[in-house]
């Protein structure tokens, strides 16, 4: 009897074992494409997500805000980031654009992607010029959300 006993002690830290080896790793923060409607290839190289907080509104009821979602590439020939901000700072409505951010795992494959629907530019910036440094020059693109959808692949 003791000898089964065992055995099924065995078994059972084998089976737990297993699973903890199972123990899913979370993503890295390398792997990512942006896709901004209207525009041919972001290329971007850094994405600041947005905060998003429930803040009490009158009447008793509750609103979320977010922060701005930010964007940041190497600045090439490609103007469409700033011509997207220009038109949205002469116009009195600004000019709303989908944007989708696509995390990818370690296979190159789609696992999550955000979808900010109707996205504004509020600010657009460029990095310092250095000529000791030699460091790829950044342009910012800031973004006014109010909402986004998180989509799961698989």
């Amino acid at each position: 009897m003791k000898a089964s006993s065992a055995s099924n002690r065995r078994e059972r830290t084998a089976g737990v074992a297993a699973a903890a080896g199972a123990v899913e790793q979370p993503f890295t923060n390398l792997r990512f494409r942006v896709a901004i409607h209207g525009v041919a290839s972001p290329g971007a190289v850094e994405v600041v997500f947005p905060t998003g907080r429930i803040v009490a509104a009158p009447r008793g009821r509750r609103q979320v805000q977010f922060d701005a979602l930010v964007i940041r590439r190497g600045l090439t020939r490609s103007a469409d980031w700033y011509a997207w901000w220009r038109q949205a700072r002469r116009s009195g409505r600004g000019q709303q654009r989908d944007v989708q951010i696509v995390l990818l795992d370690g296979d190159g494959a789609v696992a999550l992607r955000w979808v900010f629907a109707g996205a504004v530019p509020v600010s657009y910036s460029l990095s310092p010029l250095n000529a000791l440094a030699g460091a790829a020059l950044i342009e910012s693109l800031e973004l006014q959300v109010s909402d986004f959808q998180l989509d799961q692949a698989g």
